[in-house]
């Protein structure tokens, strides 16, 4: 009885992984480019699998600061789906496949910070016109399922310096 009881405690330890029972979200200050600063706080939203408020600070430098969820189970993802309110007109997606592979994108966005924008990604990775990079891993710009990580960008070039908030929320994938 006790071994069941284990592989059921296990059991949902896995799926609330998978289904971002437990938010997970760290900070990522993008420390090759020192002097960015922030926050990310895990929110909780009713009828939401997952979501976070991004603070980012750029008043004394830096390039970029994320919001990253690391996979302790990596997970099969082909579509994102989620919401996002920030006055930035873009937003950095990056991904880390199965083989180490780092995928980079950028999401035009509309730049209406009052209100929430639905955005759906298909695609996960691709070649430099397709406007993606990559680097890492088999380092071929194909995606390698599943996904190890996934991380939301904010870029000092969308926000000159300034002290920045994004929300993300509702995020699922298939």
């Amino acid at each position: 009885m006790r071994i069941f009881a284990l592989i059921c405690g296990i059991m949902m330890a896995l799926l609330a992984e998978v289904l971002g029972a437990d938010a997970g979200w760290t900070f990522n200050f993008g420390s090759e480019y020192p002097g960015a600063t922030g926050n990310v706080r895990s929110e909780k939203i009713v009828g939401s699998k997952d979501g976070f408020r991004l603070t980012a600070d750029f008043s004394n430098g830096g390039n970029y600061v994320g919001s990253e969820k690391r996979f302790s189970v990596p997970v099969q993802i082909h579509t994102l789906i989620f919401k996002v309110k920030t006055a930035a007109r873009r937003l950095g997606l990056r991904i880390v496949d199965n083989s180490g592979q780092t995928h980079q994108q950028y999401l035009l966005l509309n730049g209406d910070g009052s209100e929430w924008q639905d955005i759906e990604v298909k695609q996960l990775g691709g070649t430099s016109e397709e406007g993606f990079v990559h680097w890492g891993g088999t380092n071929d710009g194909v995606v390698k399922q599943p996904i190890r990580s996934i991380m939301f960008i904010v870029s000092n070039l969308d926000v000159a310096g300034e002290k920045w908030v994004t929300a993300v929320k509702q995020i699922d994938w298939q």
